[in-house]
């Protein structure tokens, strides 16, 4: 049985710059504020319908975040993305579409927020979106693993990514949530971004979200 999904993820890729070799960093705390889970499940397969994230920029019910070591460890998230879940189990079919807004990425360093902007990085005016389409779902004792490809700045790379459904529950507004989070990591170089003597080349993602039903 095959099912397909479209996550949408992101990377963070570096360079040697002016404000790698200064030591004011910034840590872009996490604003998430996590529901309660009240019934853990992981029946990912059975759900059925239209589900979708919080709308707006900066919201504490989903996050994607990630961090680069290096000689200075590096941090950050995006303030601004959507994430839609759409699932048919009489038509054994799953997608996840993420779209990420690149120019919302935020370290707590307005120098740096900057730099990742231009061309030599995001190159946001001409690759404001990110995303990440995968296919073979795959249920394993522990987690599921969605086989894909990641886009950024126009390049393709193809990554296999763990990740859980964590249960239900309810929000502030008294609605049905379904949460979901995962972990992974993945060269940088791959997109077309040059080595750097002061960062590595593993970015490490990770995400959590709520998702509320249509």
């Amino acid at each position: 049985m095959k099912y397909y999904i479209i996550i949408l993820s992101s990377a963070l890729l570096f360079s040697s710059c002016s404000w790698v070799q200064e030591n004011v960093w910034g840590s872009a705390e996490s604003k998430l504020d996590k529901t309660t889970i009240e019934e853990s499940n992981n029946n990912l397969f059975e759900l059925d319908g239209i589900f979708y994230s919080e709308k707006g920029i900066d919201i504490t019910s989903s996050e994607i975040n990630f961090e680069i070591e290096g000689l200075s460890e590096t941090k950050g998230r995006f303030k601004s993305f959507d994430i839609n879940l759409t699932s048919s189990p009489k038509d054994k079919s799953l997608s996840i579409y993420v779209s990420i807004n690149a120019n919302s990425i935020f370290t707590d360093n307005e120098m740096r927020d900057e730099h990742l902007l231009n061309e030599d990085f995001f190159n946001t005016e001409k690759f404001p979106l990110i995303a990440f389409k995968a296919a073979d779902i795959i249920q394993t004792d522990s987690c599921f693993l969605a086989q894909g490809k990641l886009s950024l700045l126009g390049n393709d790379s193809k990554l296999t990514l763990p990740f859980n459904y964590l249960g239900t529950s309810k929000n502030t507004e008294g609605n049905d949530i379904y949460i979901f989070e995962g972990e992974i990591e993945f060269d940088r170089t791959k997109f077309g971004m040059s080595e750097a003597e002061s960062v590595g080349n593993l970015v490490k993602l990770k995400f959590y979200t709520e998702l509320s039903k249509k």
